[in-house]
């Protein structure tokens, strides 16, 4: 009776390491707070057997196909207004500070903010 097959083994294992692989990813990708705790994941191994004409010798092609949740999407809403004294458009992110609320910068100084816009770079 002909060896059992190991697919652990196959291709000098190399089949196994795909899998580790992207099976790393997966859990990796369940794990990360960024995707929804709840969507399925799907990784396949797919084998293609192309038999030689003689149906003695059967070349074997194996590879992993992977799918991950996606990330959930980041929103956020900015404000813009126009500053006719210099020409230039601002924005501000939305509820960043609200208008009129006191900040402190970098160097300590405070200052008002009165329109909640700042310069677009």
């Amino acid at each position: 009776m002909p060896k059992q097959i190991n697919l652990a083994e196959l291709a000098q294992g190399a089949v196994n390491e795909q899998f580790q692989l992207n099976f790393q990813s997966v859990i990796e990708n369940i794990y990360d707070p960024n995707t929804p705790a709840g969507a399925s994941r799907k990784l396949t191994i797919e084998m293609t057997f192309k038999p030689e004409d003689d149906r003695e010798i059967v070349k074997i092609s194996a590879k992993t196909k992977l799918s991950l949740a996606s990330s959930q999407p980041v929103e956020t809403k900015v404000i813009l207004d126009y500053d006719v004294k210099t020409g230039q458009v601002l924005a501000a992110e939305w509820g960043n500070q609200m208008k009129g609320q006191l900040s402190i910068d970098d160097e300590d100084e405070v200052r008002e903010n009165t329109t909640g816009l700042e310069r677009v770079k």
